[in-house]
């Protein structure tokens, strides 16, 4: 089912730079990508602290207690079920159930440093 509501810009990458299509154009992205780029991208700036620190029980709870405000925020989100955090050697990986126009949808992105 499109999410047209859900927005729509420009493509990133991991590195938050912009995709290019084949045509040589800004690649777009809209719907749950587009949803999933931009909780990406306020992850990143909200966990900054948290990358490369070792994620003990009390540094789970915080990451996770600032993922939380992160998704709170988000309008187009209706609820979160659940979110879980894997710690990568850039950072960490997100997964979150999430309500969203009334649909249970799985959200998986990376927040780190991708060099």
């Amino acid at each position: 089912m499109p999410h047209e509501e859900l927005g729509s810009g420009p493509a990133l990458d991991k590195n938050f730079d912009f995709i290019i299509d084949s045509s040589g154009d800004i690649e777009d992205s809209d719907g749950l990508n587009e949803l999933e780029k931009d909780l990406s991208f306020a992850s990143a700036f909200r966990l900054e602290d948290f990358i490369g620190q070792p994620l003990t029980p009390t540094t789970r709870q915080k990451v996770e207690n600032a993922l939380g405000e992160v998704f709170d925020r988000e309008s187009r989100i209706d609820s979160v079920q659940s979110i879980e955090v894997e710690q990568v050697d850039y950072g960490f990986d997100v997964q979150a159930v999430v309500i969203v126009n009334s649909e249970q949808q799985t959200l998986i992105f990376p927040v780190g440093e991708h060099r």
